[in-house]
This record gives structure tokens, C-alpha cells and sequence, in this order.
């Protein structure tokens, strides 16, 4: 990517201004925009593509194998979860009935599961390489859990938000994934018996 990391012009510096903003999109003002054309997103996945943000990206998987070797020395296991979808509205604000017309809310709270997982791949490569390097990390996805269909939704069925903000799951959204992360849990823990030798 052309910008310089933290410039005024750069991705990021965008994406506080527009994410869960949309004064600039065109067309906000009718309501809705498209699925596919989500404010901010082209910038977050250009981004994400960046030789910066790859740069950080090989910087993070370093301190993190570093970190793991020396829990791993110690027998600690490592339960790392995968991304999980990101918005571009703040869901609890959007979710009251008497706050649905205000602006930050227009984009709606549904995005095209397809551009989530692409813009979550290099993160997800990067965690899949600890995952094959250490047997002592184990990857857990909530992703599956809070994206069944081909839209991923900020809300369930009922319309309850399963995130508090753009990023941030709500009290909801974590009880949804509780039993898929308990599951996970108890199967960790039957596999270290088995290597203990416990009855």
C-alpha cells in the first residue's frame, strides 16, 4: 500500500474516521447500502495486504513463537481463537427502536461472509502456522458459531446484538459461543489425560 503507516491518507486513519460512520457515503441517506459495499472495508482489506502490515504481522508470529516455546518448556498449553467478524456499526446503539434512524447506523449490520473470511486470511495463516509448529497450541474459531449463513449479521434472529460494538462481542454473543468453547475445553482436557496416563 502506497501511504506511509499513520498518515492523515492512511487506511487506518480512514477507518477511525468511517467505520460505523457513513456522513460521506453516497447514497447513505436513503437508508441502506449495498451488502457488498461496506464503508471502509475496501481500505481494511487493502490494508491488511499491505508490506507494512505483513511486516507486523511476521513481528507479531516471532514474539508469539517466542512466548510459546517458553510456555511449551514449562508444559503450559495455548488456546488461541481465530478472528471473528467485524462491523461497520456500533450493534447496541443500533439495535433501540428510537435509535435505528441515526446515520451511524444506515450501513445496517450485515456483511457478506465471503469478504469477512478474506479479510481475515492472512491473520488466520499466520495463527495456523503456530498451530503446526506447536502442539502445544490449540486454534479455536468462533467464527463458524456467529457467521452460519452466507450474510454474517451484528444481531441474531430476534434482532438481539451478538456485538457491542464493531468488534467487541456483547454479553449475548459470548453466551452463544460458550458451549463451543466449553466443548473445546473438555476435549483439550481429555487429551492431556490421555498423555498423562490418568484413569
Amino acid at each position: 500500500y502506497s501511504h506511509e503507516p499513520y498518515s492523515k491518507h492512511h487506511p487506518l486513519h480512514v477507518l477511525d474516521r468511517t467505520i460505523g460512520e457513513v456522513a460521506d457515503l453516497p447514497g447513505a441517506a436513503a437508508g441502506r447500502a449495498a451488502d457488498t459495499d461496506i464503508i471502509g472495508f475496501a481500505d481494511l482489506f487493502a490494508y491488511s495486504r499491505s508490506a507494512y502490515s505483513e511486516s507486523r504481522r511476521q513481528l507479531a508470529l516471532a514474539e508469539a513463537e517466542a512466548l510459546i516455546s517458553r510456555l511449551a518448556a514449562r508444559g503450559i498449553r495455548v488456546l488461541v481463537d481465530a478472528p471473528k467478524p467485524v462491523f461497520q456499526l456500533p450493534p447496541y446503539r443500533c439495535a433501540d427502536r428510537f435509535n435505528r434512524m441515526n446515520p451511524i447506523c444506515a450501513l445496517g449490520g450485515r456483511v457478506s461472509r465471503d469478504q469477512l473470511l478474506q479479510l481475515r486470511q492472512p491473520v488466520l495463516e499466520s495463527l495456523g502456522e503456530l498451530e503446526r509448529k506447536f502442539d502445544t497450541v490449540t486454534l479455536w474459531d468462533p467464527f463458524p458459531v456467529l457467521c452460519p449463513g452466507e450474510v454474517c449479521s451484528a444481531f441474531d434472529d430476534k434482532g438481539i446484538p451478538l456485538f457491542f460494538d464493531a468488534d467487541h462481542l456483547s454479553g449475548h454473543g459470548n453466551r452463544l459461543l460458550y458451549p463451543s468453547f466449553e466443548k473445546l475445553l473438555l476435549e483439550m482436557e481429555r487429551d492431556y489425560l490421555k498423555q498423562v496416563g490418568a484413569p
